[in-house]
């Protein structure tokens, strides 16, 4: 079951990211045009299911850069907040989920 998530784009290894995002963007399928804006910040929550193919997909064809997806998921009650980012480099990905700690309890801090 797929469900929506806000997507950031960020490029390291050039000088003009905003312009490897733009050909991104038009080579990328509908629903990457839809939740990025051309310079890499969330534009929408959508349902990108092809998000790891289209960029491994472009990550091979520019091997000097790093690109780094954040993804924002929906929640609910049974499920918390899905937070991740994929770091794509030469057609292969790492995915890194977010790790959430509480710190522990500290009776100095009651106020």
């Amino acid at each position: 079951m797929s469900y929506y998530t806000r997507y950031s784009l960020q490029v390291t290894g050039t000088s003009d990211p905003t312009e490897v995002i733009a050909q991104f963007l038009e080579e990328a399928g509908e629903d990457a045009q839809m939740a990025l804006r051309p310079d890499g910040s969330s534009a929408d929550s959508v349902q990108w299911q092809t998000h790891e193919s289209e960029l491994l997909e472009f990550s091979e064809l520019h091997p000097e850069l790093r690109f780094t997806l954040a993804g924002h998921g929906e929640g609910t009650y049974h499920m918390p907040v899905d937070l991740w980012k994929k770091y794509f480099v030469g057609g292969k990905v790492q995915r890194c989920d977010a790790v959430i700690t509480y710190p522990p309890f500290d009776p100095e801090q009651l106020t």
